[in-house]
């Protein structure tokens, strides 16, 4: 997830389904930030600006008192400190249980890894399982992901998560083609098996 990209239309997507899916739930953020590749200013003060305006923390305010941003001991997220980043967020998630039941919401660039394997802007399925694995009865996990260039991505992602976390998934994934027509997020509730 990168700070350039915060506030575009899949935000809107992306917020919209946290919101309806939190339901009175802590909202446990793990934003996988990394830095921008792509070009930057040739000003580095009008590119401060402009991600200092895009503060994580904002968020908040849809959740008031039930909200809080994963801060990682890493300065940006990258498959090399995947298992840190989710050690150290697992830890954190521990002590948000004991007091409220919570919706993770974890925000990669593009989504769970593909079957070749992950990068940066992959979630890991290890990591997904860790996070799954973390979860309480009745506890929510939201995960992002970007269309492939398959026409039925939507299925294949279900049906991925599904096998990797060895679960029956009814629900669709949540989408607004009218906002985003290229994200989707899967949203997970942990029930007693």
């Amino acid at each position: 997830m990168r700070l350039r990209w915060v506030g575009d239309a899949r935000d809107y997507v992306k917020w919209d389904c946290v919101f309806e899916h939190a339901e009175g739930r802590f909202v446990f953020y793990l934003p996988m930030l990394r830095s921008a590749s792509e070009p930057r200013c040739r000003h580095p003060q009008v590119q401060e600006h402009f991600d200092r305006q895009k503060e994580l923390d904002q968020f908040a305010g849809l959740f008031p008192g039930r909200f809080a941003v994963f801060k990682s001991p890493h300065e940006e997220y990258s498959t090399r400190i995947a298992s840190s980043y989710f050690l150290h967020a697992a830890r954190e998630l521990k002590a948000v249980q004991l007091s409220h039941s919570v919706l993770v919401f974890i925000d990669p660039d593009t989504g769970v890894e593909p079957a070749g394997g992950a990068k940066d802007e992959h979630l890991r399925i290890a990591d997904l399982r860790m996070t799954w694995n973390a979860l309480q009865v009745g506890d929510r996990l939201i995960v992002y992901q970007h269309a492939s260039r398959s026409t039925d991505w939507r299925r294949r992602l279900k049906n991925r998560v599904a096998e990797c976390l060895n679960i029956e998934i009814a629900s669709e994934p949540y989408f607004n083609t009218e906002l985003a027509k290229d994200v989707c997020f899967l949203v997970l509730e942990k029930s007693e098996q």
